[in-house]
């Protein structure tokens, strides 16, 4: 009598696997939508020309407000670029359909808010650097200080820009929470 072997177990499933799948296609997606650039690049840049021009005076350059600048990247990324992208996600009903995954939708919300946090730090980086190359601004000193500082910044900013998401029904509703 032949013995037949029993199949290996079936490999459990890498839930990690899907939500890095997500962020990764969120992050494709900042990247591929030229409104995404224009508010997570361009309008960082603006600033930071904005700064330079008024404030070149000082020595160095751009030195006391480099900190005033990141704040108003965080703050534009957080609280202008995550909520416009997530309420018209829910608008074409995209969050709807996420709920028919097997990953919690509450999983796909932190995904969300880490590949935003992703946008707004390289957008941090890019000022330091073109601060650094238009002005001649010095390089930070204490650089765990400023990425702790700024990780708890950017996260306070998503954070508003979750309630924002929240309570605004459109894209221009979301986008007037901040217009005077």
């Amino acid at each position: 009598m032949e013995t037949v072997a029993a199949p290996p177990p079936a490999r459990p499933a890498f839930p990690l696997r899907g939500l890095l799948r997500h962020l990764l296609l969120t992050l494709w997606l900042n990247f591929a939508s030229p409104q995404a650039i224009v508010y997570g690049y361009l309008v960082p840049i603006f600033f930071l020309v904005a700064f330079g021009s008024l404030f070149r005076a000082s020595q160095p350059p751009l030195l006391g407000q480099m900190g005033m600048l990141l704040t108003i990247t965080a703050l534009g990324g957080a609280c202008f670029g995550m909520p416009t992208a997530m309420v018209a996600e829910r608008q074409l009903g995209v969050w709807r359909r996420y709920h028919l995954l097997p990953a919690a939708v509450a999983s796909l919300v932190v995904s969300t808010m880490v590949a935003r946090f992703v946008l707004i730090a390289s957008a941090g980086l890019m000022q330091i650097g073109l601060a650094r190359l238009m002005y001649g601004t010095p390089w930070p000193l204490h650089w765990l200080q400023l990425a702790g500082a700024f990780f708890m910044v950017a996260l306070a900013f998503e954070g508003l820009g979750l309630i924002i998401a929240m309570l605004a029904d459109t894209v221009p509703a979301g986008n007037a929470f901040f217009s005077p």
